[in-house]
């Protein structure tokens, strides 16, 4: 597909930290994260540095303020946000939450859906073993999560611009998000 105009709210499917690192070398993008991010070392500061908008993702209150920042955000800049909450082992797409797509309507001309879908590098399919080689779940700590990847001669990640959806509610812009990502 095509990668989105500069100001769409892309928002993808989450598989592992290297999903940030592929899509902030395509795009001019900032991100949604969760605050602990902030405090991280070395990543931290390259968080803030990359445009990053942190929430408290515990906090039922913290998305009304979250909303009004990306609307704050840069209208030349796209804005990336993993609606999982989390990331997943790449088998399937885990439910969405609905509560920033409400910034589409307000702030960003389209919202653009990506899929990320990783694979060996000689091009094969990842066996259900070895989707945890690429994927980076629960407690996994990233330096050696990143090491241990880079022994194993790395991985393929294909990506997919999905069609761009106009602005629409919240809810009905998560659906038909999940829906293009899922399909794929």
């Amino acid at each position: 597909g095509h990668a989105p105009c500069p100001g769409a709210l892309v928002v993808s499917n989450h598989v592992s930290w290297i999903d940030i690192a592929v899509l902030a070398r395509l795009l001019d993008c900032g991100f949604v994260a969760k605050a602990e991010v902030a405090g991280w070392p070395v990543i931290g500061s390259l968080a803030r540095r990359q445009g990053c908008l942190f929430i408290e993702r515990e906090r039922r209150g913290a998305v009304r303020p979250m909303l009004g920042r990306m609307r704050g955000f840069g209208p030349r800049r796209s804005l990336v946000m993993f609606p999982e909450g989390t990331s997943g082992e790449g088998d399937r797409v885990l439910p969405f939450r609905t509560s920033l797509f409400a910034a589409a309507g307000e702030r960003f001309t389209e919202v653009q859906p990506v899929t990320l879908h990783y694979r060996r590098r000689d091009g094969s399919a990842l066996a259900p073993g070895q989707r945890r080689d690429v994927a980076w779940v629960g407690n996994d700590a990233l330096l050696p999560h990143a090491m241990a990847l880079a022994a194993r001669g790395g991985a393929i990640v294909d990506l997919w611009f999905e069609a761009p959806l106009p602005p629409a509610a919240r809810k009905d812009l998560a659906e038909a998000s999940h829906r293009l990502i899922s399909a794929r």
